[in-house]
């Protein structure tokens, strides 16, 4: 049970002192959300999908 509270409670923490902290940061908000995203997805897969994505949007 303790390993559970630690390991769900650290990344809400994080969370909430993240949202408190850029609250008036829209900006730095963004940045945040982008650098979470790329971590937990992964930057490898992301940067392979946009490739992918961008060769199909490319004209021709």
């Amino acid at each position: 049970m303790a390993f559970t509270s630690v390991a769900v409670g650290m990344p809400v923490l994080l969370g909430v002192a993240a949202t408190v902290a850029t609250r008036r940061h829209p900006v730095a908000r963004a940045v945040l959300v982008a650098a979470g995203t790329w971590t937990v997805l992964g930057g490898r897969t992301l940067r392979h999908e946009a490739t992918v994505m961008g060769k199909g949007a490319a004209p021709g």
